[in-house]
């Protein structure tokens, strides 16, 4: 494996020039292709820490990103996006950004993600996050849910109800059924329901419709990242991601 390869060699030379003190920042320039990504890999995984690698651009961010799909660090890490707004804008109009955006925040904020990539403005720039609470919807075969209390807390996520699925942000109710296409979904999600009780979680193939996948849990992130669309209890505040680091810095290295 390129990254088992690349840590040995990294271990071998310039461990304690690089690796710097928890919060401390270290500029790394000229490094050829793919080793930016290895070398953020390579930290995050012999220090144990959360490592932010801020790219020049956002074209260079997606390119850093999909090197650590390359190297197989894709399960750790997230790209937090840009937003496309003007800073006293609220709303994300993009939304692929915002899903983006709410997912690398919820993923660090869980503890499932801590290698992400973003540029120095999405550094800075701040969204609505849940604090104490779920950014969104989790939901488990068997769960006692209604189909109209789910439609409605979509529609508060920011999710858009449509005649069909056809895209990310739609959701469609049909008889005991809602189709929905949340972010971070290959391919749209199938809930059905037996009075006021998930009975089956399905993922579906567009084109055809038929099912191509049971799941038992599937969650649902927001659309938009917007305090008042918060469908469940807890602290939701204006935060940039520099904020959140700054709270938790003895277990944060970053790289320019």
């Amino acid at each position: 494996m390129i990254l088992d390869r690349f840590t040995a060699r990294f271990l071998s030379i310039e461990l304690d020039s690089l690796i710097l003190p928890p919060g401390e920042i270290s500029c790394v320039r000229g490094l050829p292709g793919a080793a930016p990504a290895l070398l953020a890999a390579t930290i995050r995984r012999e220090t144990g820490r959360c490592v932010v690698a801020i790219a020049a651009s956002p074209a260079d961010a997606e390119a850093m990103f999909a090197d650590f799909e390359a190297i197989g660090a894709e399960s750790r890490s997230r790209y937090l996006p840009q937003r496309e707004t003007l800073p006293f804008e609220n709303a994300d109009p993009h939304v692929e950004i915002s899903s983006r955006r709410a997912d690398a925040f919820a993923s660090l904020l869980a503890g499932r993600a801590d290698l992400i990539i973003t540029t120095a403005r999405g550094l800075i720039e701040r969204s609505a996050v849940a604090l104490e609470a779920d950014f969104g919807l989790k939901l488990a075969t068997g769960d006692s849910a209604s189909r109209d209390d789910l439609a409605e807390r979509l529609q508060k996520l920011g999710f858009e109800s449509r005649s069909s699925v056809q895209e990310l942000g739609d959701f469609v109710v049909r008889g005991g059924i809602i189709d929905v296409f949340p972010f971070g979904h290959d391919n749209p999600l199938r809930i059905e329901f037996w009075d006021d009780e998930i009975a089956s979680l399905r993922r579906f193939d567009l084109l055809t419709q038929r099912s191509i996948g049971r799941l038992e849990v599937a969650e649902i992130l927001p659309i938009v990242l917007d305090p008042s669309l918060a469908v469940v209890d807890g602290a939701w505040d204006r935060r940039c991601l520099l904020e959140l680091l700054l709270a938790a810095p003895s277990r944060t290295t970053r790289l320019t």
